[in-house]
């Protein structure tokens, strides 16, 4: 879940990606209809809104914004950063972006869970193996990181697990 800014109100909503498209849909439950459609080829993701909203960021189109989404933590944030970069086809290095109102620690933590998930999203979509090393976004994504996406049922509700094994330091 995202909260979505709409009307000058946040809103939760469940995200996810389809076809280079973010799907916002009113709950997980109802995945056949969605809310609103957003095409991501071509946009830019900016990190940052206000002090008040650490983990916000804004998708924009020709400096144009088209969302602005929160997320609950800085890993959900930089998880999605990163994603949102691979499905937008940008060069952009997670690293150069400004993460204002966000301390250093917390800002080095998103850069590397971006850069993970962007080269996860990127490994998957050139290669059938997510496994064998190549350069995306001008950085080695490492050949030694173990990755896994699992759906894990906690007390009968299902959360989205993801393991991530990092057998090498980003530097």
């Amino acid at each position: 879940y995202l909260n979505v800014l709409s009307n000058n109100r946040w809103r939760e909503r469940w995200c996810r990606l389809k076809d280079n498209q973010l799907l916002l849909h009113k709950d997980r439950e109802d995945l056949k209809s969605h809310i609103a459609s957003l095409p991501l080829r071509g946009c830019e993701v900016s990190p940052g809104l206000d002090h008040k909203h650490l983990f916000a960021f804004r998708l924009l189109r020709n400096g144009q914004e088209v969302a602005v989404l929160e997320a609950s933590s800085s890993e959900e944030m930089g998880r999605w950063l990163g994603v949102l970069l691979a499905e937008t086809g940008s060069n952009t290095d997670p690293a150069t972006l400004h993460y204002d109102y966000i301390d250093v620690e917390t800002t080095a933590n998103v850069i590397q869970l971006a850069k993970q998930s962007f080269c996860f999203t990127s490994k998957r979509a050139v290669s059938p193996s997510p496994y064998l090393d190549n350069h995306v976004n001008g950085y080695a994504c490492p050949s030694g990181m173990a990755l896994h996406y699992d759906d894990v049922a906690i007390n009968g509700m299902v959360f989205k697990k993801v393991e991530v094994r990092t057998l090498w330091q980003w530097k």
